[in-house]
């Protein structure tokens, strides 16, 4: 009858098993991005992130037109719909090309890229040349790679995100 008292802590640790819960857990509450579109005071940002989110989906297209009948498979996700990220709005990964857009924790958008052997890469780098003067598009270089975090993403996705071009 006299059992020692236990923290709330204690008990958390042995209820909970980490490995039942693999999925992400859904988020309550706005997103980022729906904060940005409802914030009014900073006219300028909101154009900034329209112009961004235009931007991504014209890159997106041109990569579409450009990898199309290569029958490679592909992810792509519209993170805003699900309550899986807080900060992700997009994401585009292929074989050799990488993109994603974001809303930041300041409410402005970025969009990162990258590329690996893709065929279509003096074409895509005219198209972002232009878009390279905004602070928020940039370059990156996937850990470890980008052939590896396709393959992540490939295995770790759900199968209804993943296309064939």
């Amino acid at each position: 009858m006299n059992q020692p008292k236990r923290s709330r802590c204690e008990i958390a640790r042995k209820t909970n098993k980490p490995t039942e819960n693999l999925t992400p857990t859904k988020i309550k509450g706005r997103k980022r991005y729906q904060i940005a579109q409802a914030r009014s005071a900073n006219g300028r940002q909101q154009k900034d992130n329209e112009n961004l989110e235009i931007a991504y989906f014209n890159v997106l297209a041109r990569v579409k037109r450009l990898l199309k009948g290569s029958n490679k498979l592909y992810f792509e996700r519209d993170y805003r719909k699900d309550g899986s990220s807080y900060l992700a709005m997009y994401a585009f990964v292929s074989d050799s090309f990488y993109l994603y857009l974001e809303c930041e924790f300041d409410f402005c958008y970025s969009l990162e890229f990258a590329f690996c052997n893709c065929r279509c890469e003096a074409a895509l780098r005219e198209l972002l040349t232009p878009l390279k003067d905004n602070l928020r598009i940039k370059e990156v270089s996937l850990k470890p790679d980008l052939t590896t975090y396709y393959k992540n993403v490939l295995a770790y996705q759900p199968e209804h995100f993943r296309y064939f071009l």
